[in-house]
């Protein structure tokens, strides 16, 4: 993230409680090792190779000691003095690799099924006895291989797994993410049809895991099977799904890579916004001027980061405890923010990947005092069985930049009380606020980085917020945005919906107000993109007050043949959120048929059987929907383009990848 002014003209260089989590584009490379490329010599045996990056280093020739970092963790009093000797040593180590599963997806239990029979049941022993269920996760869908990813990288056991998890990740069946960053969307409880804000977001590891549990409903509707079109009428709401996720980051690159991130689940329900989490807008519905109470929100705010020390090296080197005293200041901001968007009865989680209690305990309690009994701390103890954890401190000593450690404000000396303030420690009413009822995962308790976790719960309205609607924030002056406007497609190209509609023969309750365009002059649009009902009303409310990057799911594409009679076939995308809506033609393959269709991305008329050749025969030429089916195993359907002499796949590389490998592990 961006450099964050700590209002007192102190500049520090945050630390994103996602930093080391790659973005899914990216994690291919981290998962085959890639960054561990050697250098590289140039021919006639030059001495000029190119120099490696930090992390090319080997791990265990840095020197993983820093005195005052010892210091900190000593003298403030995170650890009991036995368990001291085991953190270090578990701080010195790398860390492991974990992954879960896309829990929303059809196949989820299916692939759960591979994991555990095909790939882990196939590792020697010692091998097997690394990977482990995360006993804590829901539905047993994520796993911790107790290696670090260049360990993997080098052993041959673990080459078919590492080759699997490159390949899902990159379809968004699976996402890599750390251990200790699953806990806070887990702890926020969202349910389906929800409104969730997640207010740093970047680079969207905990923004994907909330689009998993808004979309479990899909699943399940998904599981039940197919519905007629007179079964659809009047129920599209159980047939798309609602809800809305803004997913916002301060700085525009990372929203881009958000997006990216993103885009893997896809799903109609996400806006991704380029705003300053403390200065956020309100987000109005419905034409009305009272800002939408979102009924989660998610405040992973950017932190000193002390607790990622085992992937990000450079922290032996460069700890300093002002860092956590500058960021302070706005971990309040932004957590102050996000209880003024909150819903009364509302849930926010405030996250960091600090130790810290400057950073945690003490913005928690600041702002807790502030808002008196509408807010209170929620008691998790009970959630997430399995998970080791700290209760939250009631008291704390703070080290100085001086690195003098000091227990209380009275300690601390006239000069330094503009940095070291008094909100910093631990009030005296901090048994009454419950802080025990926060939660601190430390690194040797179950092998992971260290995380910090309150769950918050909005009783009332806020003090300051009784006497009238919270006023609008002020949007900070930032260079032109460069994102074509969002506008409804059916009314903006009226015509060519009309033409679409018959031609797929789109189900007369499909919802074509939430089929939206970017708006571009210079020829027609190339995407369509669906929406759910409450982001369509996002889009239409705010264009004028929020920065939108992104939304929604690509369902239709512009061809670009001339003489075909509907100008967008299907996207891969979207298919299936809006299949239900269609009743365009169907062809159905067997296995080898299409195994031959997804290997060479096209499969001649002449290479069908005769009785698949007999139904293509009967459908126009255009996009059609291949569909593949084994009673009782997988199903699935793939984009397709039926020409006048063979069908074309339009599946991009890596999910024809997945597919193939489900067919593969069937036959096993």
């Amino acid at each position: 993230m961006s450099s964050a002014d700590n209002g007192s003209g102190d500049t520090v260089i945050p630390s994103s409680c996602d930093a080391g989590e790659e973005a899914n584009g990216k994690q291919a490379e981290s998962v085959s090792g890639s960054d561990e490329s050697q250098p590289v010599v140039p021919a006639g045996g030059e001495e000029s190779a190119k120099k490696p990056r930090r992390d090319d280093r080997d791990y265990h020739q840095i020197k993983k000691d820093n005195p005052r970092f010892r210091k900190y963790v000593e003298s403030l009093g995170l650890l009991p003095p036995d368990q001291l000797d085991l953190f270090w040593e578990t701080v010195r180590e790398p860390l492991p690799t974990s992954f879960r599963i896309t829990g929303f997806r059809r196949d989820c239990e299916a692939f759960k099924g591979i994991i555990n029979n095909h790939f882990l049941a196939g590792l020697p022993e010692d091998a097997a006895q690394l990977c482990t269920e995360i006993s804590w996760y829901p539905e047993q869908l994520a796993w911790q291989i107790n290696l670090h990813r260049r360990h993997i990288k080098r052993c041959d056991d673990f080459k078919n797994l590492r080759e699997f998890i490159i390949n899902e990740t990159a379809s968004g069946n699976i996402s890599r993410q750390e251990t200790v960053s699953m806990i806070p969307p887990l702890l926020l409880d969202v349910k389906p049809g929800q409104n969730v804000l997640d207010m740093c977001a970047a680079p969207g590891s905990k923004t994907a895991q909330i689009v998993d549990m808004l979309q479990e409903d899909l699943r399940i509707a998904e599981s039940d099977g197919a519905q007629t079109e007179g079964e659809t009428q009047g129920n599209e709401e159980a047939k798309l799904p609602n809800g809305l996720i803004v997913a916002n980051d301060m700085e525009l690159k990372r929203c881009q890579l958000l997006t990216h991130q993103l885009k893997r689940l896809q799903s109609p329900c996400v806006v991704v916004t380029n705003h300053d989490a403390s200065l956020m807008p309100n987000v109005s519905l419905d034409g009305g001027d009272t800002p939408v109470a979102f009924d989660r929100i998610l405040c992973d705010v950017p932190c000193s980061g002390d607790g990622t020390i085992r992937k990000n090296l450079d922290l032996w080197r460069t700890w300093h405890p002002h860092n956590a005293l500058a960021l302070h200041p706005v971990q309040y901001r932004i957590l102050k923010r996000g209880l003024e968007m909150l819903a009364v009865g509302g849930r926010l989680v405030y996250s960091t990947c600090s130790m810290n209690p400057v950073e945690n305990e003490a913005v928690i309690s600041r702002v807790l005092n502030e808002a008196k009994t509408s807010v209170e701390l929620v008691d998790c103890s009970n959630r997430l069985p399995g998970l080791q954890r700290r209760p939250g401190l009631q008291q704390w000593s703070i080290m100085g930049a001086n690195e003098q450690v000091y227990r209380d404000f009275t300690e601390v000396p006239k000069d330094l009380k503009m940095r070291i303030r008094v909100e910093f420690f631990a009030p005296p009413n901090a048994e009454t606020l419950h802080l025990e009822r926060c939660m601190r995962v430390m690194p040797h308790y179950q092998n992971t980085g260290a995380f910090f976790i309150a769950v918050l719960e909005k009783k009332a309205t806020l003090p300051w917020q009784r006497y009238g609607a919270l006023s609008q924030v002020r949007v900070k002056s930032q260079r032109l945005f460069e994102n074509e406007p969002l506008v409804q497609f059916a009314t903006e190209d009226s015509q060519t919906w009309e033409v679409i509609r018959n031609f797929f023969h789109v189900h007369s309750d499909f919802p074509a107000d939430q089929l939206f365009i970017r708006k571009n002059t210079q020829e027609k649009s190339r995407h369509i993109y669906l929406v759910s009902k409450t982001v369509k009303d996002v889009l239409l409310q705010n264009q004028d007050k929020l920065r939108i990057v992104n939304a929604g799911v690509r369902i239709l594409t512009r061809t670009g043949v001339q003489d075909n009679s509907c100008p967008y076939r299907l996207a891969q995308e979207g298919l299936h959120v809006w299949m239900e809506y269609l009743d365009i033609g169907r062809i159905t393959l067997n296995r080898e048929e299409v195994t031959k269709l997804m290997n060479k991305d096209v499969i001649d008329l002449t290479a069908l059987r005769p009785e698949t050749k007999q139904d293509v025969d009967k459908l126009p030429v255009g996009s059609v929907v291949v569909r593949y089916e084994k009673p009782g195993g997988i199903m699935f359907e793939l984009a397709a383009w039926r020409s006048s002499s063979a069908i074309r796949c339009y599946v991009a590389k890596e999910e024809r990848g997945h597919f193939l490998r489900l067919l593969q592990m069937e036959t096993m």
